[in-house]
């Protein structure tokens, strides 16, 4: 594979610049975004009323307690030892920078789980990771290099960058993939004794094609992704 530590190093390679322009307390503490696995990359089929607002690289969205940017889609070869596709395939990482916008830690499981996921993507030639154990994306903490532990929790008013990281066929020959986000809104505590007062998913709100850098490159320089 090479220099597997290539693909770290890619991943933060806005470290500095971004610190540098912005005073947002960075530090090592997890949390994640996941793509809405109710039906598998490249499956689902956004419907939104009203219609859907467009999502670009670089616009920061509201999504529940988060504000969320997308600052980039690219592919790389590897992230030994946390995950290594299969011979002749890739990785394909998109990288967001997630913001708890709330006063409470929020779990994970807000965008993580299953059933309320808050990105969605089709025309993206994701396939299953060869290990049934990794979730759908692996999901990359790009400051401390290290994938997430279910059961954390994003700490209010703090800046994280992170990878969601799937596996992409070596026979993709795209340039783009559509990319969503869901919104959500607040439940307030129902009558039922087990229902607590919650963010829920509400549905697609933000939609739209987004560039793959080096689409098919099986490595790349951390320098060329600042």
């Amino acid at each position: 594979m090479g220099d597997t530590s290539r693909p770290r190093r890619l991943l933060g390679a806005a470290r500095s610049t971004v610190r540098r322009t912005n005073n947002t307390q960075r530090v090592g503490a997890v949390g994640a975004i996941a793509l809405l696995a109710t039906a598998p990359f490249g499956g689902l089929e956004a419907a939104g009323d009203p219609p859907l607002e467009r999502l670009s690289i670089g616009r920061t969205m509201d999504v529940g307690p988060y504000d969320v940017t997308v600052e980039k889609v690219f592919t790389i070869d590897s992230l030994a030892p946390d995950v290594v596709p299969r011979e002749g395939n890739r990785l394909l990482v998109i990288r967001v920078e997630v913001v708890n916008d709330s006063d409470r830690p929020q779990r994970l499981a807000l965008l993580n789980d299953e059933s309320i996921g808050a990105f969605y993507a089709r025309d993206t030639g994701v396939v299953p990771f060869e290990d049934p154990t990794l979730p759908m994306p692996l999901l990359f903490h790009v400051e401390d290099e290290r994938t997430f532990e279910n059961g954390d929790t994003i700490n209010p008013g703090v800046t994280y960058r992170i990878g969601l990281v799937l596996e992409q066929s070596g026979d993709w020959q795209g340039e783009q993939i559509v990319l969503g986000v869901n919104h959500y809104q607040w439940r307030e505590e129902a009558t039922l004794a087990l229902s607590a007062a919650d963010w829920e998913l509400a549905g697609p709100m933000w939609e739209g094609p987004v560039p793959v850098e080096d689409p098919g490159a099986t490595s790349q320089r951390p320098e060329d992704t600042q």
